[in-house]
């Protein structure tokens, strides 16, 4: 998996899949895009459902072919908005690193599944990221923003660190 060249669409927001599909329907050669969402536990009159959302509402990735999305975008979608991110009027790309953690953190669909099994006083892993491998000590779990505070020995002294709970599980010898 290529983790370089990657762009992103700002569009309208909860028109991300819309806007993906209508590009891609649109364009005469396949243009790789991907729109990340996130499992979430929603309350819904007392009771909790699982439902997915957008990670980052409003941004569609696109794989190399960010003018081709964008003028396809501009001749179809006219009424929406979307910009390409850009600097000095030129897209910018998304950094190689931040682009390989997004890809291998969510599963083949771009979703981030939700962790399981983690509960306060648990021995956990870091599974991704900069301090992969690192084992600490789950403090607090937000199940509602998906974060934990994780107690690690680092410099030889303890500290603690917020983690998105996908990129945590419980420590298996």
């Amino acid at each position: 998996m290529l983790y370089s060249d990657w762009y992103v669409l700002n569009v309208t927001t909860g028109k991300e899949l819309f806007i993906k599909e209508t590009i891609k329907k649109n364009s005469h050669l396949p243009i790789q895009m991907t729109i990340f969402n996130r499992e979430i536990i929603h309350s819904k009159n007392g009771e909790k459902i699982k439902i997915s959302g957008p990670l980052f509402p409003g941004y569609v990735f696109v794989y190399q072919d960010i003018s081709k999305a964008f003028e396809i975008a501009r001749i179809c979608l006219s009424r929406e908005f979307i910009q390409p991110i850009s600097v000095n009027n030129k897209p910018c790309q998304v950094y190689k690193e931040e682009m390989e953690l997004l890809l291998r953190s969510a599963d083949r669909t771009g979703t981030f599944q939700l962790s399981r099994g983690l509960k306060v006083g648990d021995k956990v892993e870091v599974i991704d990221g900069p301090l992969k491998a690192l084992q600490g000590n789950i403090l607090w779990i937000d199940e509602k923003k998906s974060k934990a505070k994780v107690e690690f020995c680092l410099f030889k002294r303890k500290m603690r660190i917020n983690l998105g709970i996908e990129i945590v599980d419980v420590f298996r010898n």
